[in-house]
């Protein structure tokens, strides 16, 4: 699923460059660094022994690539439209866990978590920039992101191996961010962002010969280091 996902951003990363390059408006092409960020869960089990179930753990920093299109709207403002893709990456450390609100020990999760390995988001999602007046290149601007974020974890081999769980589906959800930038070139400029990704994990568990289901819901969230290329 992930060569499909990476070989479809990429197919269209090459239609846009070549499509829009001679637009009005213009392409950015970002190289970004995501920093340790935090993921949380929250979810409920049908059977009546586990119930609800919450959690919290801190993520690895990553490397993810972008792609944006602008076009002016006025001297100050800019709309566009973007997509990401983020390259695999770990949760760390287990930090909260709890069942029906009482917390749990955290005594060995850890190298569980290990075994959930290889997840990511695709952001799609429109963009808006505001420009700062300025009478130098170094010209800041603010800039917003809202869409909708495809959401894929590996982590389906790892449970059927221990034989925690089947039949698990990802789906994606609601995706945000917000930031500023300074042009420190023509062409290139430096981001901050910060941002949050949702997603949606389901699927089936066996308690006692009798099948079960889960469903949780996950947000993940970070703060972003981009240097952006304007084509």
């Amino acid at each position: 699923m992930k060569k499909v996902y990476i070989i479809g951003v990429l197919v269209l990363m090459m239609f846009l460059v070549s499509g829009l390059a001679a637009a009005e408006g213009y392409p950015v092409f970002k190289l970004q660094l995501d920093f340790p960020g935090g993921a949380e869960a929250d979810g409920d089990y049908s059977s009546d022994r586990i119930g609800s179930i919450s959690g919290e753990a801190d993520v690895e920093d990553q490397i993810s690539l972008g792609f944006e299109y602008f076009r002016p709207y006025n001297e100050k403002w800019e709309l566009g439209f973007g997509v990401s893709y983020y390259l695999d990456r770990n949760m760390t450390e287990v930090t909260e866990l709890k069942e029906n609100g009482t917390e749990v020990d955290l005594y060995g999760l850890d190298s569980a978590v290990l075994g959930l390995a290889d997840w990511n988001f695709i952001p799609v999602y429109g963009a808006a920039k505001y420009n700062f007046a300025a009478e130098n290149k170094y010209r800041p601007y603010l800039f917003g992101h809202l869409g909708y974020n495809f959401f894929d974890i590996d982590m389906l081999n790892a449970l059927e191996g221990a034989g925690y769980a089947d039949d698990i589906d990802e789906k994606g959800g609601l995706y945000y961010g917000l930031g500023a930038g300074v042009n420190i070139s023509e062409n290139t400029a430096l981001e901050l962002m910060y941002s949050v990704n949702n997603g949606k994990v389901e699927g089936e568990y066996e308690n006692n010969s009798t099948i079960e289901d889960f469903e949780f819901d996950v947000e993940y969230s970070k703060f972003t280091l981009a240097v952006a290329y304007k084509f």
